[in-house]
């Protein structure tokens, strides 16, 4: 994340640092954009329509870092 620029801190990316990033990242998500870009490499296009800000926000509270 470093060489990215997305982690410009001194310290180790901590479990807190890497969810308040990923907030971050969801809660500025233009998730429909997202959507249209994704979907010419999908299957089943319609499953893309659970796609939400609230829906990304439910996946990342449910990650857990060792």
């Amino acid at each position: 994340m470093r060489q990215t620029g997305d982690w410009k801190e001194d310290s180790l990316l901590t479990p807190v640092s890497l969810k308040e990033l990923l907030v971050d990242a969801i809660n500025h998500l233009d998730v429909g954009q997202t959507r249209k870009e994704v979907e010419p490499f999908v299957k089943i296009p319609e499953s893309l329509s659970i796609w939400s800000r609230e829906f990304f926000l439910d996946v990342a509270s449910r990650i857990k870092c060792k």
